[in-house]
């Protein structure tokens, strides 16, 4: 090949790179303008989704996230029995609340959540319920009502009949003979009949249990009375292990502690206790129903302990928890407890000593306090 041609072709080459190369880079400016662009568009969109969330946590936050019912101690926006169980243990330094359920704790708005601020929401649920009550009793003096009224209507025609009959056929006194039966019925005052139907069964053990549960259950004010079976004016869970043992078949206690069953109490009682419980001695179904000194359903330690304290003249427990015998078992209670048995100088009787013992094992100790606690919230 001659030179000449080698130039021209080596000519052409260069000329085809340039425009090669201009044309890359032409390229390549398109191409990042464009990817400027997108990046640009996706920063635009991101900060847009940022500043939304942004907004919707402000928006957010302005809301209340927690209940602001005056009582409503757990924040659920329900005010019932929960809310002064919560109230219980907070006191008692068994539960932490909330900042807002501390507001709504403070009843009295004091900026001190204390026993005062209890017995206001104590009396709070109490009207709430009152209330409710007299509702329903307004509601059912009207269906009464009605069904009077109805029954009136019914008695009118049915006494013009009888008349239209009478006419016809005339007793000896010229009179119609109308009688009016009697619907009224006696309630029943049967000893464990909480139900008042004029038996004493497992259904009656049913709605004592319920009861002291705190389920809404209709029982009457002689259904409670019934349901008192050991006559301490309260009802607890010893009313039901002795309606239980009444539904069992169970003998009634004909003295309590007299475990020989000759007609007193003394030292003689004690032995033949410990040697049952220590020995497994045999009793009487009627020494061992009056042996069952914390009426458990079984005899144990705690009822030897017991019938000695009955033997030395130690007060029989009044209210079970009532610590500082004011005739009720609330905070005050455990904080004279607790105080007591981490040594400080408190005044705490004989009886409320025994009333104390909550598990009657004959010692007033930490165990009782953790007991007496989960009565109170009970």
């Amino acid at each position: 090949m001659s030179k000449d041609v080698k130039a021209n072709v080596n000519k052409k080459n260069k000329i085809i790179i340039i425009i090669a190369v201009v044309i890359s880079l032409i390229i390549l400016t398109f191409l990042g303008v464009n990817i400027y662009s997108i990046s640009k568009g996706y920063d635009n969109i991101f900060n847009m989704v940022q500043e939304h969330k942004e907004g919707l946590k402000k928006s957010n936050s302005s809301e209340p996230k927690e209940s602001t019912l005056l009582g409503d101690v757990n924040c659920d926006k329900v005010l019932n029995n929960k809310d002064l169980t919560m109230l219980q243990q907070y006191l008692a330094g068994d539960k932490k609340l909330s900042s807002q359920a501390q507001k709504n704790a403070d009843l009295n708005n004091d900026n001190i959540i204390d026993d005062k601020d209890l017995k206001l929401l104590q009396d709070k649920l109490n009207n709430k319920t009152t209330t409710s009550d007299s509702k329903d009793d307004k509601s059912e003096d009207n269906t009464s009502k009605e069904d009077n009224k109805d029954n009136n209507n019914n008695n009118t025609s049915n006494n013009n009949t009888n008349n239209g009959n009478n006419n016809s056929q005339p007793n000896n006194n010229g009179q119609s003979n109308n009688s009016t039966p009697n619907n009224n019925q006696t309630v029943s005052k049967l000893r464990g009949d909480v139900n008042c139907d004029n038996e004493v069964n497992i259904q009656d053990v049913i709605l004592l249990q319920q009861h002291i549960e705190g389920w809404k259950v209709d029982i009457s004010e002689q259904g409670l009375i019934n349901a008192d079976m050991n006559n301490d004016k309260a009802l607890n869970e010893t009313d039901v292990i002795l309606l239980q043992k009444q539904v069992a078949g169970w003998l009634n206690v004909t003295k309590l502690g007299d475990v020989n069953c000759d007609n007193e109490v003394n030292i003689a009682d004690v032995i033949a206790l410990r040697q049952y419980v220590d020995a497994g001695y045999k009793l009487s179904d009627q020494g061992y129903a009056n042996g069952d000194i914390n009426n458990d359903g079984e005899l144990t330690e705690a009822d030897v302990i017991l019938l000695q304290k009955q033997i030395a003249g130690w007060p029989n427990v009044t209210k079970l928890g009532d610590v500082n015998c004011d005739n009720e078992v609330n905070i005050q209670d455990v904080i004279l407890l607790q105080q007591y048995i981490e040594g400080w100088k408190v005044d705490i009787s004989a009886q409320g000593y025994v009333n104390a013992d909550i598990n009657s094992n004959g010692k007033v100790d930490a165990e009782d306090i953790k007991q007496l606690q989960q009565l109170i919230a009970s």
